[in-house]
């Protein structure tokens, strides 16, 4: 379900009335509404959670893994397809359904999206787009992240064995690639305000010089989700364990905010 504070984190209230038994994936805000992205499909509010509807016209599968947000206009993966929110007409339309996407991202007017050893970036909403590989033929993308004209990207290896492979980063829009060093296997990544967060097994690390050097800022962290900046409030959400973290000073320190939810120990 989802959970609103109005003290800065401080303290939570349910506020999931009709999705209290779903699991959310993704979280998006545009303007007054919220958006949430499930197994069970998209819900809007637009009045802070005491109510939600169905927001799921024009999907053909509603298992939700992400959501991105451009301006005023709304992106999703469903089940490897990426979709874009039509807000006149409450319809979701396809973007590309044979892609096999596993993660975007937004920076300006550019939808990034990761699938495999392959990004793809558009400017025009799906009309077009270019391809770029970061260099790895056998080892796939999970998890991405833009800021500016800085793309982050999480790797594996598709050989079991060695499940990790690295981050890379690029400073053309996805055209060339370099590997960045990382101390620790990540999980998943930040990029806000030229920080690169990485979520790993024992704590969150980041970097204010491109990858250059690293430091950690909290090492309770021990996996992570969904994220929303802000201004200087940031919230990264934890997971049933450990709930949600957040940080008033834009990512510089952190404080486990778990008032009022249900974690499970």
């Amino acid at each position: 379900g989802v959970f609103l504070s109005s003290d800065s984190a401080k303290s939570w209230i349910a506020a999931n009335s009709g999705i209290d038994t779903i699991s959310v994936n993704a979280i998006a805000v545009i303007s007054n509404v919220i958006y949430v992205g499930t197994d069970s499909g998209i819900f809007s509010s637009s009045n802070d959670g005491a109510n939600w509807q169905p927001t799921d016209s024009g999907l053909i599968s509603k298992n939700l893994t992400a959501l991105a947000v451009r301006d005023t206009v709304l992106f999703a993966i469903a089940n490897g397809d990426v979709y874009k929110f039509a807000s006149k007409s409450e319809m979701w339309v396809a973007i590309d359904t044979s892609l096999g996407v596993t993660a975007l991202a937004v920076s300006g007017a550019n939808l990034f999206v990761a699938r495999n050893s392959l990004i793809l970036r558009t400017t025009d909403d799906g009309t077009s787009w270019t391809t770029s590989n970061f260099g790895s033929s056998t080892s796939s993308s999970y998890a991405l992240a833009a800021d500016s004209n800085m793309l982050y990207l999480a790797v594996g290896d598709q050989k079991w064995y060695s499940p990790y492979d690295g981050i890379y980063k690029s400073t053309d829009y996805g055209i060339s690639w370099v590997a960045i060093d990382t101390p620790l296997t990540a999980t998943f990544l930040v990029s806000a305000e030229n920080n690169l967060f990485v979520g790993t097994g024992t704590g969150l690390i980041r970097t204010t010089n491109f990858g250059a050097t690293w430091s950690t800022v909290n090492a309770d962290f021990v996996s992570g989700g969904a994220f929303v900046a802000q201004g200087d409030e940031w919230l990264v959400g934890c997971g049933w364990h450990d709930g949600i973290f957040a940080s008033t000073d834009q990512g510089s320190s952190w404080f486990q905010s778990s008032s009022g939810l249900p974690l499970q120990s």
